[in-house]
């Protein structure tokens, strides 16, 4: 008893300690924020108080210094913040063109205009410390995106659309919560497509393919769950297109801007005269009935089935699926990643190592992720049968395919270490192989 109550009481006082620190960072971040936006401070010092506000530990002094390195561009509604090697295997102006673009497209919906340029980050490695797996993240005056992940899931132009309506809502409300259905509603429905196809499209072959709870039961923990993020992502986005069709943009606007979590069915039952159980009913069945969604269906319901077998280890259904999507449809970067993936669990050899060579003729700046990990996979196919040199050429060629400084120099080798680790740790343990993957991390200084 005496024990329990020592630690409770510990526990409270660590908590009472532990809060005004957590203050004190969200007040840097947000003063940092608003003397770049009043032009008086250096962009890269946002960068300083956003890692001193969320990381721990030794990283907070390697980071806040590393980051004042950041090189910078400036156009008229965004300034983009990034590594200088980054310009040597990413389209740098092309990045901070479409960003500047979706800013004023932006601009043009809210009655609260980003009125100052938004500092974009594009750094793997600040998302990483942040421990967030996505494409990117916004902050009330920054967003940080991953150049590696952007290419793979979405489009950069989706991207940057998604990215900055969360910080366009940010500014106009501030401090006022509302539950993921809507913001993230409202920011996929400004990226208007998603891998080029239109919302609407793959909301239809998702709820054509699988059974899906109804939205506005949905609390933020079960709209971000890990196995349904990406298509909770999409309904809502495809629900909110829906309803600012129906009730017009202004209307929709105004109603975002007063609404919060806990009044937010009762309001658009105010102004639509529904419940949201009757308008997500009439939403599902638009669906249905539009024909000009028919012609990519058979597609996109194939492309959701094969997403939705992985989240089940159906590892031979999602190779069959991924197969015949491939044959029937081309080459799609993320469905040949998972095919590999799927041949490799099922020691099939010869199948990863097809697959993962048409993947490597992907030469595309942003593939850069995926042909080192196909080359990862070949080296385990050939450790695993026993192919000794060719095991260690392909683990030699991950080195060079992942240069991690190429992407952020301030973790020299890390992806390329783990990498490396991840194959030594998969394969069978042959005792050259072994030993010579050990020199090769002594080489890089693990």
């Amino acid at each position: 008893m005496l024990r329990a109550l020592i630690l409770a009481v510990l526990t409270l006082f660590g908590w009472l300690l532990y809060l005004p620190v957590l203050i004190l960072a969200y007040l840097v971040v947000e003063v940092l924020a608003r003397m770049v936006l009043d032009g008086g401070w250096d962009e890269r010092l946002v960068i300083a108080g956003v890692i001193l506000a969320f990381s721990s530990g030794k990283h907070i002094f390697l980071l806040s210094w590393s980051s004042l390195l950041y090189r910078k561009r400036r156009l008229s509604h965004v300034t983009l913040l990034y590594p200088a090697k980054l310009d040597r295997t990413l389209d740098i102006e092309k990045i901070q063109h479409t960003m500047n673009e979706s800013a004023k497209e932006l601009q043009q919906a809210f009655e609260k205009p980003l009125l100052r340029p938004v500092v974009v980050v594009a750094s793997p490695i600040l998302l990483m410390h942040l421990r967030c797996r996505a494409a990117g993240f916004a902050l009330p005056y920054t967003v940080i995106i991953n150049p590696i992940y952007a290419g793979v899931f979405h489009q950069w132009q989706e991207l940057a659309r998604h990215e900055l309506a969360h910080v366009a809502t940010y500014r106009i409300s501030p401090f006022k919560r509302v539950p993921a259905l809507l913001s993230e509603g409202l920011a996929c429905y400004f990226m208007q497509t998603e891998n080029g196809f239109s919302l609407d499209a793959h909301a239809l072959a998702i709820l054509s393919e699988e059974l899906c709870e109804p939205l506005f039961t949905m609390d933020d923990k079960t709209f971000y769950r890990r196995a349904d993020a990406i298509r909770n992502y999409i309904l809502a986005g495809s629900f909110a297109s829906y309803l600012v069709h129906r009730v017009g943009w202004e209307r929709y606007y105004r109603f975002y801007v007063s609404t919060s979590a806990r009044k937010w069915v009762q309001d658009i039952e105010k102004i639509l005269g529904k419940n949201v159980a009757e308008l997500e009913q009439e939403w599902r069945h638009s669906l249905i009935l539009r024909d000009d969604l028919s012609p990519v269906l058979p597609q996109l319901r194939l492309y959701w089935r094969v997403l939705r077998l992985i989240h089940h280890w159906q590892w031979q259904q999602v190779a069959e699926a991924a197969e015949q999507y491939l044959s029937v449809y081309g080459y799609d970067r993320l469905i040949a990643s998972v095919a590999i993936t799927s041949y490799f669990l099922l020691r099939q050899w010869e199948h990863c190592e097809r697959w993962c060579k048409i993947l490597m003729d992907d030469d595309s700046p942003t593939a850069r992720l995926e042909r080192g990990l196909s080359l990862l996979y070949i080296g385990c196919c050939y450790d695993l049968q026993g192919r000794r040199e060719d095991a260690l050429g392909a683990y030699k060629a991950v080195l060079q395919e992942l240069p991690v400084p190429a992407w952020n120099y301030e973790s020299t080798h890390t992806i390329a270490k783990r990498h490396l680790r991840r194959a030594f740790t998969i394969a069978h343990f042959d005792r050259y192989v072994r030993y010579k993957v050990r020199e090769l991390l002594t080489e890089i200084g693990a």
